[in-house]
């Protein structure tokens, strides 16, 4: 199997094995690029119980997660990843498979949320933003007040702690005939 498509959408999780695409696919009303991709490994222990994978952990079928990337050549695109499902003997518990471009229990892959941060320096609606990234203004939205709340700023925790302010007559032609300096 040829791996060149992943490389060009910047996909650099080694588990993660190409299948095939499909182009011009109609996904929510829009023209789309489908990559059909499978992301299995050999987990070194349990998630749930922590026990070392010493043959106690089994496949256990796979669950299929469509992943929102960057947009290419204009058209929306989106990695449709089988990840491999995991079952402990020891615990009975189960788990999927974890990889590197999409955050756990999460659909939009971290290079759209990087870019949605990045739009965020700029003028720039939040509806526009969303039809750039092909998600929804309300995940914008999320995605702003979830990474940005490091960054908000105060204004009154910039000010002085104390102002000089004064009047002034400067000329004769300014109205009220007095000036304001700080």
């Amino acid at each position: 199997m040829c791996n060149d498509t992943l490389e060009l959408l910047r996909i650099k999780d080694e588990n993660i094995k190409y299948i095939n695409q499909e182009i011009d696919v109609i996904i929510k009303g829009k023209k789309a690029t489908v990559v059909n991709a499978v992301l299995t490994y050999k987990p070194s222990a349990c998630y749930c119980c922590g026990v070392k994978n010493e043959g106690q952990i089994h496949k256990h079928g796979k669950r299929v997660s469509r992943i929102t990337l960057l947009k290419t050549q204009g058209y929306n695109t989106y990695l449709n990843l089988a990840k491999q499902r995991f079952k402990c003997l020891e615990c009975n518990g189960t788990f999927t498979a974890k990889t590197s471009i999409v955050d756990e229990s999460c659909f939009i892959s971290r290079c759209v949320t990087q870019k949605v941060i990045e739009e965020a320096t700029k003028v720039k609606t939040e509806i526009d933003t969303a039809e750039d990234n092909c998600i929804s203004p309300s995940t914008v939205s999320r995605i702003r007040t979830k990474r940005l709340i490091h960054y908000e700023l105060n204004p009154f925790n910039c000010l002085p702690e104390h102002i000089a302010m004064d009047e002034f007559k400067s000329v004769k032609n300014v109205t009220g005939s007095m000036s304001f300096i700080l």
